[in-house]
């Protein structure tokens, strides 16, 4: 199930949000910037009825394999990944490796921590010449999420008590 928004509008955007937060497979946002992506991540993860209870983690900057791993192992909230296009090779090894052994597992039988990863829309780009590894790019886009239109991640809008980034195309 893959949903590539292209043509994005604010209520598509609240709908994707829905939808990803409903679910718990592996969600890729791109967006202009890392920091917007970051806010849809949050807002995915605040949408969830069991938020209030669960962590919200972001992973960026120098990463280590360890980290990468603990990360995961925590079991309880989102990871957000951030800038997955920047991981090294063994970084993505690790990574697809856990994230396969996640897919085997079965009802009832512990996981990782929800994964959320965020990239600018170049992903593609580094998938196609190789130097990001094509099984883990499927992995991580069970359900995209794309807005890298020239659009700015807004004022946060409050819904039901929820916080949630609003798109709106710049002035």
């Amino acid at each position: 199930m893959t949903t590539v928004s292209r043509d994005i509008t604010p209520d598509a955007l609240e709908r994707e949000i829905h939808l990803a937060a409903s679910t718990d497979v592996p969600v890729l946002i791109t967006a202009q910037t890392l920091a917007g992506a970051r806010r849809i991540a949050r807002a995915i993860h605040e949408r969830r009825p069991d938020a209030h209870q669960q962590s919200f983690t972001v992973v960026s900057g120098d990463l280590t394999i360890d980290r990468v791993v603990t990360s995961l192992q925590k079991g309880s909230g989102a990871v957000v990944f951030e800038g997955v296009g920047a991981f090294g090779d063994d970084l993505q090894a690790v990574l697809l490796e856990l994230l396969e052994s996640q897919a085997g597992r079965r009802a009832g039988e512990p996981r990782y921590s929800r994964i959320l990863s965020t990239s600018l829309p170049d992903l593609y780009s580094h998938v196609e010449a190789g130097t990001f590894r094509k099984e883990l790019f499927y992995r991580l886009n069970t359900i995209h999420i794309n807005v890298c239109l020239p659009m700015t991640v807004g004022d946060v809008l409050v819904t039901g008590g929820v916080s949630g980034p609003r798109v709106s195309p710049p002035h």
